[in-house]
């Protein structure tokens, strides 16, 4: 679960439902015969890994998941199996969004961000920030923008209607790059929640906002294909195609 930080687990080739034009659209993989090896490692199990690797994958994390809500309190390396199963949760998460199952993500997310923890680490911590934003690209695909902004404006809400916080509240963008950025650099967070943030108000017809966010995703990270294909959104959608071809140009 320590690699649970790396970039492989945030680039998910799309981060919300916009994502044909922003992010490019999510890939299915050949449907698997209904009943999956159990034998890891087996000619079969390769060979199944090789054709439908998110299928497989899914199989598995299920699989953890039975084992983490069985009952034991510990493994038996003495970890926290509650742990071990908010890691699973959030794995199995970003699968179904792969998979394009943005329902069974939301659930899997939601129950991530429901947990809580009198004193969390910095994966915990990161595995909140991910659930936030998968729960933000689950509620896009099914169609509830308007949720899927609060969603990702939350934590700066929840500050502020906090009766007893006695400082201001932070802002949601800088509490989310902080949150994402353990075993993460910095920019490249700051870029993957800017285009987060720009698709999610692209979602609320918010075209203004989205292409500000677009703007500084590029601009902190000029080799993000996100960042980039979120202000190319922007720009067309708008009209300026001679901004888009612009954009286009600098890329090559």
């Amino acid at each position: 679960t320590d690699d649970l930080g790396s970039d492989d687990l945030v680039g998910s080739g799309s981060l919300l439902a916009i994502n044909d034009i922003m992010y490019g659209s999510r890939k299915q993989t050949e449907e698997l015969p209904l009943l999956l090896s159990g034998a890891l490692g087996s000619e079969e199990d390769i060979s199944q890994l090789l054709r439908a690797p998110l299928q497989r994958a899914l199989f598995c994390l299920n699989n953890a998941l039975n084992l983490c809500t069985s009952g034991t309190e510990k493994d038996n390396m003495g970890a926290n199996m509650n742990d071990h199963e908010e890691a699973v949760r959030i794995l199995i998460a970003y699968v179904r969004l792969e998979l394009g199952d943005p329902v069974v993500a939301l659930t899997m997310a939601k129950l991530v961000l429901s947990r809580n923890v009198d004193s969390p680490t910095s994966i915990s911590i990161k595995r909140k920030a991910l659930a936030r934003l998968y729960a933000c690209e689950a509620l896009c695909c099914i169609g509830n923008a308007p949720a899927a902004l609060h969603m990702i404006l939350k934590s700066h809400m929840e500050l502020e209607n906090d009766s007893e916080q006695r400082h201001p509240p932070a802002d949601p963008i800088e509490k989310l790059v902080d949150d994402m950025s353990w075993k993460m650099d910095k920019g490249e967070a700051r870029a993957l929640v800017n285009v987060a943030f720009s698709a999610t108000f692209a979602a609320n017809d918010e075209l203004g906002k989205a292409e500000n966010h677009a703007k500084v995703a590029l601009a902190v990270n000029l080799k993000s294909a996100k960042a980039r294909n979120a202000l190319l959104f922007c720009l067309l959608r708008r009209g300026d195609t001679a901004g888009a071809l612009n954009i286009l140009r600098m890329s090559r």
